[in-house]
């Protein structure tokens, strides 16, 4: 049966005949939409402003994700807060964050496990060091119990996080987005700067970086492209 958005996110299932989709009318954008396959047919919930890629699903009465809000502000903003959302068996409803955890990057493991990242603001495109200054993240939080709990963000290269795996209690390993830190700031009209993929390891209150590439390469001085971030 043909799926109800051109463009599926992501996919989860719960059992036979029991499948859960994220999607929306392109790669990116806004505007998506949750779908429930069930019962042979698919029951929608559109999701107007706002973007979601994953779901944690416990039944079919009891789910969570975080959504993107959308407009932005400005080009030099790193966004509004996400918008997490809880499926109570009829409808999904915002949870909005509290106030002192202004996170753009949200990751829900679970109801009471996830992560919360902020994002420094992108400053002035005209700047040398726009592309460095925009998108990486500066504060972190941790969901334990219920409750959001800062936890010190000692990285100051990495730009995003995803796919964290809890291992044991209080460790985790997740897959980030680094930027070279060396990289001169006048090249910066030749587009973001280059990094790479890292491994970041959380045991014991503190972060751990693996596969840093020790020497990253700057674009050729012929390449054309346009900063951003």
């Amino acid at each position: 049966m043909p799926t109800p958005m051109p463009q599926v996110n992501f996919v989860t299932s719960l059992g036979p005949d029991d499948a859960w989709i994220t999607g929306g009318p392109d790669a990116g954008g806004d505007n998506h939409i949750i779908a429930h396959y069930v019962q042979g047919k698919w029951v929608t919930w559109n999701l107007s402003g706002l973007s979601v890629w994953s779901l944690v699903m416990q039944s079919q009465t009891d789910g969570w994700t975080v959504a993107t809000r959308f407009p932005w502000v400005n080009q030099h903003d790193p966004g509004p807060p996400a918008v997490p959302l809880h499926f109570d068996g009829t409808s999904w409803r915002a949870v909005p964050l509290p106030s002192n955890v202004p996170a753009q990057d949200v990751q829900l493991l679970s109801p009471d496990d996830g992560w919360a990242f902020q994002h420094a603001p992108k400053g002035d495109p005209n700047s040398p060091d726009y592309a460095i200054i925009g998108d990486h993240i500066i504060r972190a939080w941790h969901l334990q119990a219920g409750q959001w709990q800062p936890v010190a963000w000692p990285l100051s290269n990495i730009i995003g996080v995803r796919f964290w795996q809890p291992v044991a209690a209080n460790e985790y390993w997740a897959l980030a987005d680094a930027y070279d830190k060396t990289f001169p700031l006048d090249q910066h009209s030749l587009g973001p700067p280059p990094g790479g993929p890292v491994l970041i390891h959380y045991v014991n209150s503190h972060f751990y970086v693996y596969g840093e590439p020790a020497n990253w390469t700057a674009p050729p001085a012929t390449a054309s492209a346009t900063a951003g971030g």
